[in-house]
């Protein structure tokens, strides 16, 4: 069961649509949630409108009902993570998971209103990218306490707080990794030119992104001054085309 866990991303070369419209980017993430396994489905439909979706079902094989008056049944069959959802007696929705290609891709075929459609979603890595500058030669201590806050900034400014709960809408990618393998990397940059180029690049491409500014309390002679960004939680491919080796911006490992 834990081979499934982790990120996919759709396949669009594999798709078997029939006459549907195949969608233009797809990411599938899933998770232990204790007995359970949560779920969390992004996709660009061919119209370029984003969706998602998010569920938590326990593979238990029993039938459970839903707060809607559904029932819900999941289990590993043969092999295959298979889902149903039935409604009235009849099955209103319907998938299979399994793991091909030695554990590297996921094909999924999904059946709803009677439309199958299958596809492959490969095995993507999530991680979160923080980079500092190193020419301000800031004390270990400053860079840990400025990578903290570029890390967790990047979570909090897409919510707020209502009175002692934090809400935030996370992507799929943001789903899988505050609950599970929170991956980080820690990279430096020349310059404040470097730092907020990575920040520009990072939001021209969507992805989640926090720039810090420190109030200069501490060091920096009492002038505001920006010390690091955060690149991520995002599938690895897509931050390493901006701080990879082969990257936009020339990066080190810290």
């Amino acid at each position: 069961m834990t081979d499934f866990f982790g990120t996919w991303v759709f396949d669009a070369s594999t798709a078997e649509y029939g006459d549907q419209p195949v969608p233009r980017r797809g990411v599938y993430a899933l998770w232990p949630s204790g007995d359970d396994i949560a779920f969390a489905i992004g996709w660009t439909d061919a119209e370029d409108e984003t969706h998602q979706v998010a569920f938590a079902l326990r593979p238990d094989g029993m039938v459970h009902t839903l707060p809607t008056g559904q029932q819900v049944r999941c289990a590993l069959e043969d092999g295959a993570l298979v889902s149903e959802v039935v409604h009235q007696g009849a099955t209103v929705a319907w998938a299979s998971r399994r793991l091909v290609d030695g554990g590297e891709a996921m094909r999924v075929v999904q059946r709803t209103d009677g439309i199958e459609t299958a596809a492959l979603y490969r095995r993507e890595r999530v991680k979160q990218v923080i980079c500092y500058r190193r020419d301000l030669q800031m004390r270990k201590g400053k860079i840990a306490a400025q990578c903290a806050h570029a890390s967790i900034s990047v979570i909090t400014r897409r919510g707020g707080v209502q009175g002692l709960e934090l809400r935030a809408t996370l992507t799929p990618e943001m789903a899988l990794w505050t609950q599970w393998r929170q991956a980080k990397i820690v990279l430096s940059v020349e310059d404040e030119e470097a730092l907020v180029r990575v920040h520009e690049e990072a939001r021209a491409r969507g992805l989640p992104t926090s720039l810090i500014r420190d109030a200069g309390l501490t060091e920096f002679g009492g002038v505001p001054t920006l010390t690091t960004v955060s690149v991520g939680p995002a599938l690895s491919s897509e931050i390493d085309a901006i701080t990879g080796p082969q990257g936009l911006v020339a990066t080190k490992l810290a």
